[in-house]
């Protein structure tokens, strides 16, 4: 198709495919790639969703971040990299997501006003070390995963929640505030 790019990026089983062509032609070409990964490739595709999204209406989730195209600006295609100054593409930590793992993790809570750290109770009973390594393995993890973000100053508010958790869990654990 004439004036028609796309690039993909696989990391494993997750594909992200980017295409520069007329709306009316992505329906057809998502049937070629279904074609091509059940045939060439061999995939099983039966439990598999190919959803066709436009990333000028919102975010794609790809490998845990949250992919995006700021408003009123253009990818440029072939030759470029996404990463390159003068393209739009974002890649972000998707804080929300993060914030329901800190509260399965039992380091933070919803409340009605927003988002409040807690004491870690099942960790009092650690030696003051093993608390700190705990919470620095946390936050470390986090940081080294989405190191590429292209915002990672919004990584900030998990650092400071986890830095008052574990001193609360430390308070918790030496009976004091």
């Amino acid at each position: 198709v004439s004036n028609s790019y796309f690039e993909y990026v696989r990391y494993g089983n997750q594909w992200l495919i980017g295409f520069k062509v007329n709306s009316s032609i992505i329906f057809e070409f998502k049937e070629k790639i279904r074609s091509f990964l059940e045939v060439y490739l061999r995939f099983n595709l039966i439990s598999v969703d190919l959803s066709i999204k436009s990333l000028r209406s919102g975010r794609v989730f790809f490998l845990g971040y949250e992919v995006f195209l700021l408003r009123n600006s253009c990818i440029v295609m072939g030759g470029r990299s996404p990463y390159s100054r003068g393209n739009y593409l974002r890649f972000e930590a998707p804080i929300r997501k993060l914030l329901e793992v800190l509260v399965e993790l039992g380091v933070i809570k919803f409340t009605t006003n927003g988002v409040r750290p807690v004491s870690k109770a099942s960790h009092i009973c650690l030696e003051d070390h093993c608390i700190l390594e705990y919470f620095c393995t946390l936050w470390i993890k986090i940081s080294e995963y989405y190191s590429g973000s292209t915002a990672p100053h919004r990584l900030y508010y998990i650092h400071h929640l986890l830095r008052i958790s574990c001193s609360m869990t430390l308070a918790h654990r030496h009976r004091t505030t």
